[in-house]
């Protein structure tokens, strides 16, 4: 399979601006409220959309909450196609997988609050996953998924739309749908179909968060690192002591302190992530 390339045809920094970013182009019964949201995730992603408003014909979908079942078949061929690609066993395919798939999961919540201020409610209810040979080898279509968005946003009448008071209550919803909600039934399905460490892919969700903000073009946030230091420690205590942000001249990275294992495959070996916990600081 290939997927197709989603590249935004404009920059990052015309696709956003104080708050909601484009919000008041889009009218309440107009355009879906996750557009801008998604250019903006397109133009960092630079690959084939990892989020999209209908499912493409290029991977096989799944209900979202078939995640949530170990013995189910998107799980079956989440491991099935990551022990391929990367020559692993169970154990580090889960790793692997799940690490690709709390990046597709965990980018669009992100991006859509630092930059938009409007939030895809991401529970498995409410999503479809595809799983695909070419990456991204995990995207989401959230057509059917609510928007969590401020009370004075334009899109705020759009029936996709759901309003909240302020910042700190649309990031509140953003947690309770994408961690509790969705994020740990997939690791708990995962550890249970393979034994995987819970505290390995959670790690990979606090890499994740933080990624998201320091994937952004300097100067689109005011302070990246303390930003992605915020998000982490906003979405679960247990998330904040799993990554660091290390504050380098150029620019600020994060660090892990759990593995997720690419260096263990036959293809990997020698290979390690720019966040990886294992190589010397």
């Amino acid at each position: 399979m290939t997927a197709r390339t989603a590249e935004s045809p404009h920059p990052l920094r015309e696709l956003t601006g104080p708050a909601t970013g484009l919000a008041a182009e889009f009218p309440a019964a107009g355009a879906h409220p996750l557009r801008p949201v998604l250019a903006s995730v397109a133009s960092v992603a630079s690959r084939a959309p990892l989020a999209t408003l209908h499912p493409d014909d290029h991977a096989i979908w799944f209900p979202g909450a078939s995640l949530t079942d170990p013995d189910g078949p998107a799980v079956e061929r989440l491991l099935e196609d990551a022990a391929r690609r990367w020559r692993l066993g169970p154990h580090a395919a889960a790793a692997l997988a799940f690490k690709s798939y709390a990046w597709a999961a965990t980018l669009p919540v992100v991006v859509g609050w630092v930059l938009h201020r409007r939030v895809p409610l991401l529970e498995t209810a409410n999503l479809r996953l595809g799983i695909a040979d070419a990456r991204p080898y995990v995207r989401f279509d959230l057509a059917d998924a609510t928007v969590a968005v401020l009370g004075d946003d334009p899109v705020a009448a759009h029936p996709s739309a759901c309003a909240v008071d302020d910042s700190d209550a649309l990031l509140g919803a953003a947690r309770t749908a994408l961690i509790d909600d969705h994020l740990a039934g997939v690791v708990g399905a995962l550890h249970r179909a393979t034994r995987v460490g819970e505290r390995l892919l959670w790690g990979s969700v606090a890499e994740s968060i933080a990624q998201s903000v320091l994937i952004l073009p300097a100067g689109v946030v005011a302070d990246a690192a303390d930003t992605a230091r915020h998000l982490v420690g906003a979405f679960g205590g247990r998330l904040a002591e799993l990554v660091e942000i290390v504050d380098d001249p150029a620019r600020p990275r994060v660090r892990r302190r759990t593995c997720c294992l690419l260096f263990t495959g036959a293809d990997g070996r020698g290979a390690y992530c720019a966040s990886c916990c294992v190589t010397p600081r």
